[in-house]
């Protein structure tokens, strides 16, 4: 497998499924970097669960699909 093929590439407007557990990592359709993807699931003081994300860019990782 090529280091092409390791990430999902993500396209705008589409759904998919996510691993909550853990660490992912996708691949943009419009800018081609490759971003670390965590997510946490809360509950608010309401009660209302929610769906938290945090995405940041993986500089090494963008580096090595773009050889």
């Amino acid at each position: 497998m090529s280091a092409r093929d390791q990430y999902e590439q993500v396209y705008d407007g589409e759904w998919w499924t996510v691993d909550l557990r853990g660490v992912n990592y996708d691949k943009c359709c419009r800018c081609g970097l490759v971003h670390r993807v965590r997510y946490k699931v809360v509950k608010s003081l309401s009660g209302r669960t929610q769906v938290i994300q945090q995405v940041h860019v993986s500089q090494r990782k963008t580096r090595r699909i773009r050889k």
